[in-house]
């Protein structure tokens, strides 16, 4: 479970609620949709645009300390990165070879 407390879903519950904010009040202080705060703390959305961590940042009055935390949690891992690139490799493969068939 340590995994999921530094997770940027976990951070960013964590931090609202250390602000006395609702989902609500902390989307619309950001300029984001209650919807989308809401997906980001249950890990719906992992990587965050950087637009929305700094807006998200913003309203929550982060430090600079704070504010590179929720920077380097919102950044996907290698490993979940290089996962999900190897799982659309055979498919990528597949799809080029089709093509060089189509004009042979």
């Amino acid at each position: 479970m340590p995994e999921q407390e530094h997770s940027f879903g976990q951070r960013l519950r964590r931090l609202r609620l250390r602000a006395g904010l609702s989902q609500e009040a902390l989307a619309e202080r950001a300029g984001l949709a209650t919807a989308a705060v809401a997906a980001l703390e249950r890990g719906v959305r992992r990587s965050p645009y950087p637009q929305t961590v700094g807006a998200l940042s913003n309203a929550l009055g982060l430090s600079a300390e704070e504010r590179a935390t929720m920077a380097e949690a919102a950044r996907p891992s290698l490993q979940h990165t290089s996962a999900a690139l190897a799982d659309t490799a055979p498919r990528t493969a597949d799809r080029v070879d089709r093509t060089r068939g189509r004009g042979s």
